[in-house]
């Protein structure tokens, strides 16, 4: 994996600078406890959003920081899909991305693909967490080789990653 990092290079790996960085989606709020989203029903629960059966039983409403970067279309990561193998097993990639988001959004209700858009052979998929895209790219070079390039933009948290083969 090839990595350029704007910002403050001595970070070390992409996904460290990813860590450190203060996401101002998720840094903005402090959510009182008990809050349910009624965009995706994660509740903030012990200074952390998750799923909850009693979800429906939050005290307060609010927009948790995913579902404000969906309203507000402001991704935090971008992965891009390109290559002849891509164009020609175009489904079983699209299989892969979505079995991915749904394991991570499992353990972290903030990680979700908010869109895949499909132009001229190309796959341009947006996430609402810079680490998903780092890690939607990551399964396709596990799964299928190729080369993925990443770079991290600290001062907008944001991941611009390209996947081909």
């Amino acid at each position: 994996m090839n990595v350029a990092r704007l910002g403050r290079p001595e970070l070390g790996d992409i996904e460290a600078a990813a860590s450190r960085a203060l996401d101002p989606y998720r840094a903005r709020l402090k959510f009182r406890e008990g809050t349910r989203c009624p965009g995706c029903g994660a509740l903030y629960r012990a200074g952390n959003w998750v799923w909850d059966s009693d979800a429906m039983l939050g005290m307060y409403e609010s927009l948790c920081p995913a579902c404000r970067r969906v309203h507000d279309c402001l991704p935090a990561g971008y992965l891009r899909i390109d290559g002849s193998f891509a164009a020609a097993h175009r489904d079983r990639i699209l299989q892969l991305l979505e079995d991915q988001n749904r394991i991570v959004c499992r353990r972290e209700p903030l990680a979700r693909i908010m869109s895949m858009l499909e132009r001229d052979g190309v796959i341009e998929v947006t996430t609402t967490d810079a680490d998903l895209a780092l890690k939607l790219g990551e399964a396709l070079q596990a799964s299928y080789g190729g080369e993925l390039d990443c770079e991290f933009n600290e001062a907008h948290h944001l991941v611009h990653a390209l996947w081909s083969n």
